[in-house]
């Protein structure tokens, strides 16, 4: 009786294995699908004004060398009376590396940014905090 009990808990244990090795096959298919893991808002600055309305903004981004660079995504202009509000979205690839190999390793974004107002009659915010953070402002304002 004790050696049939042996068997069956043997069976048991092998489906239970070979049924989460299907379940996390299945799982990283879907990782393998999906290009970017996440896409938070990032604080950004100012680096320069590229133009009377447009000003290219800049990110510090953790980046690990060898795996695909963080990109910006979508940035959001939201203009409010002669506020705008910036919210810059960044696309985090998955990472191949292990973290602590990582550590210390960053890369700084740039992306032109059009306002659609005059900088002159403008603010500009970081909507990425809570409340926007003063990031500009005009000389006229």
């Amino acid at each position: 009786m004790r050696r049939y009990t042996r068997v069956s808990m043997s069976f048991l244990l092998v489906g239970m294995v070979i049924g989460s090795l299907g379940a996390c096959g299945s799982m990283n298919s879907d990782d393998e699908n999906a290009k970017d893991v996440a896409v938070p808002p990032v604080h950004w600055r100012i680096v320069s004004v590229s133009g009377p309305q447009s000003v290219r903004i800049g990110s510090s981004i953790g980046y690990c060398k060898g795996d695909v660079k963080p990109r910006y995504r979508q940035v959001q202009v939201e203009e409010r009376h002669n506020r705008v509000y910036i919210k810059a979205f960044v696309a985090f690839p998955r990472s191949n590396s292990k973290r602590d190999i990582c550590r210390g390793v960053g890369l700084f974004l740039l992306r032109n940014v059009p306002v659609g107002a005059n900088l002159a009659s403008v603010k500009l915010y970081d909507g990425r905090s809570d409340p926007p953070r003063l990031r500009w402002v005009g000389p006229a304002s």
